[in-house]
């Protein structure tokens, strides 16, 4: 079970100036029907429980999906959290290195991390729920189904990413359309007023290294595009938001936490600068060449947290 191989994963290099992930670990097959691996004994079933692979047509095209269903599952509907993998990566092997399937298992919600198209994969984060076949609209009708087919609690489902997958995350909360309850992400903040203004208030957690050679902290080009600095963005959601003034903590030698606590609708924001950091997830498995990975914070670990997901009662 990916959960328990987790350590196993081991890490390669993808195309120059690509995030960098984990190599696949084994995919896992599709699950066997429903109707015999069906698993109730409260309102709600699922078709199994543990890792599985699975495809959903969107728009004529086939999409590649996997998730994870903690083994205690009850029959309650549970909370779910979504991770978008970055530049060139691969759904089971990236949602292996962040951990979430572990913390699914062990706060009771579900985990699932979609593929994107191509030879290398990416995301079109420029392109709007609203039309057909689209990446957005691919994630929204992700989140319907396993809602309708997973047992995905309404209201309380969660987006997540990494690099280009972080890229996603923040134009996830200006285009609308997809009801997550909050955004947790790595190394790719983003705010284009234009199209974010008429949002409505969002609660992130970000954190991003300062010395990212891949998606420059105070701003630059990358392999897709131009970004703004990372404080930036955060500050401008912050404004978005309508927060009151941060505050300020040092939360170890190399990591500074800004936190917006009073914001509009109840929304907050928590950033985590990593001074030195490259482009790693925080607490995760390093992948070699970009740069140093910090193990003084667990970003995964923090999310949960934030989300409210670390006590299964939360709401």
């Amino acid at each position: 079970m990916l959960r328990r191989i987790l350590v196993a994963v081991a890490l390669v290099t993808l195309a120059a100036g690509c995030a960098q992930e984990p190599s696949p670990a084994p995919t896992p097959s599709a699950a066997p029907s429903p109707e015999t691996t069906a698993h109730r004994s409260g309102d709600c079933r699922v078709p199994a429980t543990g890792t599985s692979a699975h495809t959903l047509t969107v728009a004529g095209t086939e999409r590649r999906f996997v998730i994870d269903v903690p083994d205690g599952f009850t029959g309650e509907r549970l909370p779910v959290v979504y991770f978008i993998h970055g530049l060139g990566g691969e759904a089971t092997s990236s949602m292996a290195y962040t951990g979430f399937p572990e913390y699914g298992e062990e706060h009771g919600f579900i985990t699932v991390a979609p593929q994107a198209l191509g030879s290398l994969p990416r995301w079109d984060f420029t392109t709007g729920p609203e039309v057909p076949g689209s990446d957005f609209d691919f994630i929204r009708q992700l989140t319907e189904h396993v809602t309708a087919t997973w047992c995905g609690e309404v209201g309380r489902q969660y987006l997540t990413g990494f690099s280009n997958g972080s890229a996603m995350t923040f134009a996830a909360a200006c285009f609308g359309g997809i009801d997550f309850a909050a955004y947790g992400s790595v190394a790719a903040a983003g705010y284009l007023p234009d199209r974010c203004a008429g949002a409505p208030p969002a609660s992130f957690i970000y954190a991003h290294g300062t010395a990212d050679p891949t998606v420059p902290f105070e701003g630059g080009d990358t392999v897709i595009q131009r970004v703004a600095p990372a404080d930036e963005a955060l500050q401008q959601w912050a404004a978005h938001d309508g927060c009151a003034a941060p505050r300020e903590e040092q939360v170890a030698a190399d990591v500074r936490l800004t936190a917006w606590d009073d914001c509009a609708d109840g929304a907050h924001i928590d950033f985590y600068v990593i001074e030195g950091g490259g482009h790693q997830w925080p607490g995760g498995a390093a992948a070699p060449g970009l740069g140093r990975s910090s193990g003084s914070i667990n970003i995964t670990a923090l999310m949960v947290d934030f989300f409210g997901l670390s006590d299964r009662s939360a709401g």
